[in-house]
């Protein structure tokens, strides 16, 4: 633990802002808290719907349905196209960018969301 300690310090040095005022905090890059109010998403066969609020700071979050669902990171998926994810499975976001672009449709009725965002 010590030498692990001692190598974020050094990653700290050089990762230091060019004023010297502050630093990247590794811990959080290397293994984010969780961030705001976890959210629950419901989603139909009907439409695709992404997240109702997305906690300012987000940097990933964890979801994960009760039912299948299918979902994209960059466009819209239908009730036959789109990354099929089953109901217990848990889905990893990983950048601002895949919270932003995430959508999900339930491949039939309803699908119930848990979301816990990272920060």
């Amino acid at each position: 633990m010590a030498n692990e300690n001692s190598r974020i310090s050094e990653l700290q040095s050089v990762l230091r802002k060019s004023d010297n005022t502050s630093t990247v905090n590794l811990g959080n890059i290397l293994s984010p808290d969780p961030i705001g109010s976890p959210e629950t998403v419901s989603v139909t066969s009907a439409t695709a719907v992404g997240f109702a609020s997305i906690p300012v700071g987000a940097i990933g979050a964890i979801v994960q349905f009760d039912q299948p669902v299918r979902v994209s990171l960059s466009g819209t998926p239908t009730t036959t196209s789109g990354l099929l994810i089953n109901g217990g499975q848990p889905v990893y976001l990983e950048s601002a960018a895949e919270l932003s672009g995430f959508k999900a449709i339930a491949v039939s009725a309803t699908s119930t969301g848990f979301v816990e965002y990272r920060g």
